[in-house]
């Protein structure tokens, strides 16, 4: 597989994506961006909440189960995130890729290029300040997670840490202290 044209093709998907997120919903403050794939890395999507997004999620549970460590399962959980999945459609090409590529056969080495070239286009991004205006008070955290995996955080706290200032990166790396 070229991964350099699989970056630059998941880069292009991304900020489409997003792009088209902000487009609809100029008004939402934005706090994170994500792009995710599930454990045989065949799919990637991009995934982003708002602080209205979690408002309305939380106020959707009942008031017993509104806990604190319920709300902060909301706030960092991709699949609980209002645009979770948002634009899928822009990734169906890079999806096809990663499902026929003859590299899965060396699996550990394909998912962990996967993770990388998702985490180099959302720092590419980045660095042209595209995240800029999601969030007037300061750019959403980023990174890069997997579904039903329980290598998640782990591979959320590095991408993490590869993609915001180490200011968001400690506040990010206490998202569940404390709860």
């Amino acid at each position: 597989m070229d991964w350099v044209d699989l970056e630059a093709r998941i880069y292009n998907a991304t900020k489409s994506a997003f792009s088209s997120l902000k487009n609809a919903h100029p008004n939402e403050e934005f706090y994170v961006c994500a792009l995710y794939t599930d454990s045989g890395a065949m799919t990637i999507c991009p995934s982003a909440n708002s602080f209205r997004g979690l408002e309305e999620k939380i106020s959707q549970e009942d008031e017993e189960d509104r806990s604190p460590e319920v709300i902060q399962y909301y706030k960092w959980a991709s699949s609980e995130w209002a645009y979770e999945a948002w634009r899928s459609e822009e990734f169906k090409g890079v999806c096809k890729s990663l499902r026929e590529s003859a590299e899965r056969s060396d699996f550990e080495s394909f998912q962990s290029q996967v993770f990388l070239a998702m985490t180099n286009a959302l720092l590419l991004l980045k660095n042209e300040d595209f995240f800029q205006d999601f969030n007037t008070h300061q750019s959403p955290v980023l990174f890069v997670t997997i579904t039903d995996d329980d290598r998640a955080e782990e591979l959320e706290n590095k991408s993490a840490r590869v993609l915001n200032s180490e200011k968001v990166f400690d506040e990010f790396m206490s998202r569940y202290s404390g709860v």
